[in-house]
C-alpha cells in the first residue's frame, strides 16, 4: 500500500458500507466494513488520520451475543446524527477472524471483554473513554451521549 500527501489508497478489502451526508455537510458518518485483518485495520486508523475525524470501534468477535444486540443500536445512533455534529468514522473489529490472529490486535488495545467501544484519535486509542459496560451500550441514551462526547 502507499500513501502520498495527497492521496491514500484504501485496499479493496476495506470498503465503505455506508457515507452518510447530513444536511450540506459532505460527510458526517464514514461507516467501513468490518475488519477482518490487521491490515485492515490499519487502513481505517490511516484514512481517520488524514480526514482527521476520530474513529469509533466496537470490538466484537462472533460468539458474543451483547455485540449483535450493541452494533445494529450502535450503527442505528451513529446513522442519524443531526447535521451540526462533528465528523466521524466507524469500524467493526472482529476479534476471531483470521483463526484468531486477530486477538493480538486486541492485546495491543488492552481489549479484555466484549463487546467495547473504543475510540481513536489521530491514529491513537482514547482509553479514558474506552466503554465496555454492556448496561451503558444498551441505555439508548447513555450511548448517544458517549458518541457525542468521542465526536469532540
Amino acid at each position: 500500500m502507499r500513501t502520498s500527501s495527497f492521496h491514500l489508497l484504501i485496499p479493496k478489502q476495506l470498503k465503505y458500507i455506508r457515507t452518510f451526508h447530513v444536511g450540506s455537510a459532505l460527510q458526517k458518518v464514514r461507516i467501513y466494513d468490518s475488519v477482518r485483518n490487521q491490515n485492515d485495520f490499519h487502513s481505517a486508523l490511516r484514512l481517520s488520520i488524514q480526514a482527521n475525524t476520530p474513529l469509533i470501534t466496537i470490538w466484537t468477535a462472533s460468539y458474543c451475543l451483547s455485540c449483535r444486540t450493541i452494533r445494529p443500536r450502535l450503527l442505528e445512533l451513529l446513522e442519524n446524527r443531526d447535521d451540526m455534529d462533528p465528523d466521524i468514522q466507524y469500524v467493526e473489529v472482529e476479534l476471531d477472524s483470521q483463526g484468531g490472529r486477530m486477538g493480538e490486535l486486541g492485546s495491543r488495545y488492552m481489549i479484555n471483554s466484549l463487546p467495547t467501544l473504543l475510540p481513536f484519535r489521530r491514529g491513537e486509542p482514547v482509553h479514558e473513554k474506552r466503554m465496555t459496560d454492556v448496561r451503558a451500550m444498551s441505555d439508548r441514551n447513555r450511548l448517544k451521549e458517549w458518541i457525542e462526547e468521542t465526536a469532540e
